[in-house]
Order: structure tokens, then C-alpha cells, then sequence
């Protein structure tokens, strides 16, 4: 096939310039160990940092007008929890100190000198048993979870659950958690609940992967990060070490990067790149539709639809804008047909399934858009497009690197598999899913509120932090695969293109919901806010 020239006007940053590493438990710790080993920063002193930002988000959230809870374990977690006590008892906060003691564990160096200091100033502590919540009869409360840290390792059992159980039941509190809600785990954005749900987290230095991960990341509530004085030199030492696991993109920083900012003034429609979407079945073809306007709206100098014949109701408008084609016969592509226009056309880039309810993509057609890929083509392979997609994948030979992305939700994540990859939500579920984007040799965006851009190179999985329950409509997924193609088509890598796409919608839902409200938005009111969402 005869080549694909992409624009060459967009001069893409370094990841690191739009992302930033989230910091698993054994990067944290190992962060930490630099800091007060290597760089002599004492441990007390991030304790003491720690502390005051919490109590110092209490009050905020009004600590000194509501009674105060704070629930303290023997580890760190807990030091920093009787920190803040210490500060809100300064403050003369009503003030109650909660020590949640669990069978067999000694307390740590650091807690038992924070507790000295707290009893020393008059802050009244008492350990926790059956009912010493419910006998304190608070009133609209603050409640600061500092159980249990990002050392924690689940299950949560005895004492502590019993504690969290009984805090849980406390009518109109607000509960701010100390590194995430107790009783969970740091490394796994696969759960559905915590025994204490936050309003709030506040965690030091970086996000942790529960904080970024949904469904986990729904159990945080609002998380606030704040620098506690970990030096630069003893992150990039550990990073080095050990790499992170995920990766979150920043938001602001993706944003400003606008691949069409540097476009020359005489640049015509085959500079922007010409986005072709082949989809549609009966009662479906507002998707292909969908997904071409948004991919205009986003930028793409040109946009076509091919779908079957005789698939568009003959009362239903397809927009000026979008020129129809046809290359199937029957269900299946003509692939003589799709090659010549191809060509002819200068088509930078395919999206491949929105609206199809059965899968119409055969071996034939699928070497077609290697040939095309291989001559600097990309690829968008969404919704019917994925179902069996692996076994036509591995029938013909991996696809090749950086020019295929495939965009399931959780339930197309299932059904697309031979083999049963777990998702990319912990660091178990990033080395399976990694190796099968590997094995596939595509890019895959797992999608959900939070989604996730694997890479066959096995780098870093980004995390895309956006979200929105705006989003949770009919359509968003087409509009995704849109504005995707479009990035793609005019020179972006695929996890830029894919990033910066998935926070241009969420930016343009975000803008259509302060006109009708978060949950009347359409997909329509999305579209029609994508340009202005890339120029603010």
C-alpha cells in the first residue's frame, strides 16, 4: 500500500511533561527510606509536616465549630493522626482521641513519641472498645481516620474492622482519611467498598494507585496531595530503583499541549488528516456519526462514514459535513474498494466498529489495515470491532507497534480475550494485561471512569483522572474513538493522542453540564463543546 504521511507540524513532549508517577506502596516506602537513610531528613519532621496538613484540612472542612474524632493506630499512619490531634487541641477544637489497638502488633517508635507529646499537652486519649463511639454521641462530627496506612496489606479483620464498622454508623460525619480509608489497600483499584468511605483523603508527596484506580478510587472521596518535604533527589533515586507501576496524566499540562497550535496558516484539510469511521447496523448508525463529528470537532481536517447500504432510515439527516461511502457487500468490506479509497482519499487514519452489533471484520480485512498501518497509518478499533478480535489477531500474526489502539469497557475487555488477562487495576492485573497488549501488539484503553492506556512496549500504564458521571451516557465511547482518530491523524503518539482525548471530553462534558446539569448532558452537547474545551 502506498504510504501514509501524516502532518509532521506537531512536535510531541517527552511523557513526563504531561504525566507524573503515582507512587505504589514499594516506591513509597522505598521514598521514604531514601529520605530519612540517604538524605537525613528526619522522619519526625515529615511526621510533624504530615500532621499539620491534616489538621489543618479538618478545620477547612470544620473542625472548630463540629466535634472531632480522631482514630489512631500504632503505626505511622497513627503518629500523624495524634499530630493533627495535637494542633486541633491548640486550636481548641472539642477533641476526641481514639486508639484503635490491634492484638499482637507493637506500636511504633514514632507513634509512642507523638502519643508522649499529645498526653503531655492535656489531649484526652482513650482506647477504643465495643460502643466508645456510639457512647460519645456526636453531633454532625469530624471523623480522622488514621488507622491503618499505605502499608497495610488486607484483609481488615478483628479490632480495626470492628472500630471502622462502628465509626461508619455515625449519622452526618465527614470523614477524612489519612492516606486512603482504612482497611484497604493502596496497590488495588479493584474495590467496591472500604469499611469507612472517605469525603476526603489527604496524602503526602503523590497519588497513590487507589487514588487514581476506580472502582477503588470511589472509596477516597476528594484527595487532596501535599508536599511534606521528600526531597527531589531521593524520588528520582527511587524511581530509578524501581519504577512505578502507573503513571496519572496531568490534566492542565495535556491540555495546553494543543497539536493544532502550531499548524501553518496555509495548511489545507490533508494537513489536519482525513479520519475515515466504518461502522453502523440497523438502528446504530448514530454512532459511526457520532464518532465522525466528533473527530471534526476535535480537529480532523476531513471525515467520512462508510455503512452498510440501505442502513440509514431514509428520514434521518446525516450532517453536511460527513461524506458517506460504502465498501461492503452485504456485511462484509470489499476490500478492493476500501484499499482504492484509502489511497485515493489520503486517509490518515481508521476507526473501525462504532454501531456494529455482530463482528464484520474478517481475516482479509484485517491484513488490509495492517498494509495500511504498516505504510504509517492508524488505527481505532472500538465497540463491535472487539468482539473475537484476539483470535483474528493471532490467526494472522501480531499487529504492528504504535499503530493500532483498541478501546474496550469492561464488559468488551471480556469478551474481546482468548486468554484471561486481568485488567489493569493492580499491579498483578498491569503485568497480565501489559503481556497481552504485547502478545496483540496494539495499544488498549481500558475503559471506566478512570481509564487505563496499556502499552505493548510494557512501559508505564497512564491513568486518566477526568472522569466525570457526565460521562456515563450512550455515546461516549463513539465520541472517545472520535476525537482519538483525530489526535492520531494529525501526528500524535497513540498514549498522547489517547490521554489528551479522553481529557478534552471529560473537559467538554464538564462545560456542557454547567449549562443543563450532570445528568442531562448528550453526547450532541459534548461534540459541540470540543472546540472550545481545546482552546481554554
Amino acid at each position: 500500500m502506498k504510504s501514509v504521511v501524516l502532518p509532521n507540524f506537531f512536535r510531541e513532549p517527552a511523557i513526563s511533561n504531561w504525566t507524573r508517577p503515582i507512587w505504589d506502596r514499594e516506591l513509597a516506602k522505598l521514598i521514604d527510606k531514601l529520605t530519612t537513610e540517604r538524605f537525613h531528613v528526619a522522619s519526625a519532621a515529615l511526621m510533624e509536616t504530615a500532621g499539620r496538613a491534616i489538621a489543618k484540612l479538618a478545620v477547612e472542612r470544620g473542625a472548630t465549630e463540629h466535634p472531632v474524632a480522631v482514630l489512631c493506630g500504632q503505626g505511622n499512619n497513627g503518629g500523624d493522626g495524634l499530630v493533627a490531634a495535637r494542633v486541633l487541641h491548640d486550636r481548641g477544637c472539642r477533641l476526641h482521641v481514639i486508639i484503635v489497638k490491634e492484638v499482637g502488633k507493637n506500636p511504633s517508635e514514632l507513634f509512642t513519641e507523638q502519643l508522649r507529646a499529645a498526653e503531655s499537652l492535656g489531649v484526652i486519649i482513650t482506647d477504643w472498645s465495643p460502643g466508645t463511639l456510639e457512647a460519645l454521641n456526636l453531633k454532625r462530627p469530624i471523623i480522622i481516620d488514621a488507622i491503618s496506612g499505605i502499608g497495610f496489606k488486607p484483609p481488615c479483620g478483628g479490632t480495626m474492622l470492628q472500630a471502622l464498622v462502628e465509626a461508619s454508623k455515625l449519622s452526618d460525619a465527614t470523614i477524612i482519611a489519612v492516606d486512603l480509608p482504612s482497611g484497604i489497600s493502596a496497590d488495588d483499584g479493584n474495590i467496591l467498598s472500604a469499611p469507612l468511605r472517605a469525603h476526603e483523603t489527604i496524602t503526602f508527596g503523590s497519588s497513590r494507585p487507589i487514588h487514581r484506580l476506580m472502582p477503588g478510587a470511589s472509596c477516597c472521596g476528594n484527595v487532596s496531595v501535599e508536599d511534606i518535604g521528600f526531597p527531589n533527589a531521593a524520588v528520582s533515586e527511587a524511581q530509578g530503583k524501581k519504577p512505578p507501576v502507573w503513571r496519572e496524566v496531568e490534566p492542565q499540562h495535556v491540555i495546553q499541549v494543543d497539536p493544532w497550535a502550531t499548524m501553518p496558516k496555509h495548511a489545507h484539510k490533508y494537513d489536519r488528516g482525513h479520519v475515515l469511521v466504518i461502522g453502523g447496523s440497523p438502528g446504530k448508525i448514530g454512532a459511526p456519526i457520532m464518532c465522525a463529528l466528533a473527530a471534526l470537532r476535535s480537529g480532523a481536517g476531513w471525515c467520512s462514514i462508510a455503512i452498510p447500504r440501505g442502513e440509514t432510515p431514509v428520514d434521518m439527516p446525516v450532517p453536511t459535513e460527513l461524506t458517506i461511502e460504502s465498501f461492503y457487500d452485504g456485511r462484509s468490506i470489499n476490500i478492493k474498494i476500501l484499499e482504492e479509497f484509502l489511497i485515493a482519499r489520503k486517509v490518515s487514519c481508521i476507526v473501525l466498529g462504532p454501531g456494529w452489533m455482530q463482528q464484520s471484520l474478517d481475516t482479509a480485512t484485517l491484513e488490509c489495515l495492517k498494509s495500511f498501518a504498516m505504510a504509517g497509518g492508524k488505527v481505532v478499533l472500538d465497540a463491535g470491532a472487539l468482539h473475537g478480535i484476539a483470535h483474528l489477531i493471532h490467526a494472522s500474526g501480531s499487529l504492528p507497534k504504535g499503530h493500532f489502539i483498541l478501546t474496550p469497557h469492561h464488559g468488551e475487555w471480556v469478551k474481546l480475550q482468548d486468554i484471561a488477562a486481568k485488567p489493569p487495576l493492580s499491579p498483578d492485573g498491569v503485568t497480565a494485561a501489559n503481556d497481552y497488549a504485547e502478545s496483540l501488539g496494539c495499544h488498549i484503553m481500558y475503559k471506566n471512569a478512570a481509564p487505563v492506556i496499556v502499552s505493548p512496549s510494557k512501559s508505564a500504564p497512564i491513568v486518566c483522572i477526568t472522569g466525570s458521571p457526565a460521562l456515563s451516557r450512550a455515546g461516549s465511547g463513539d465520541i472517545l474513538s472520535g476525537i482519538i482518530a483525530a489526535h492520531l491523524a494529525a501526528g500524535c503518539s497513540i498514549d498522547f493522542a489517547a490521554a489528551r482525548a479522553y481529557t478534552l471530553m471529560s473537559r467538554a462534558a464538564w462545560m456542557s453540564a454547567q449549562d443543563v446539569g450532570e445528568d442531562a448532558v448528550l453526547a450532541t452537547d459534548i461534540i459541540s463543546r470540543l472546540g472550545i474545551a481545546n482552546r481554554l
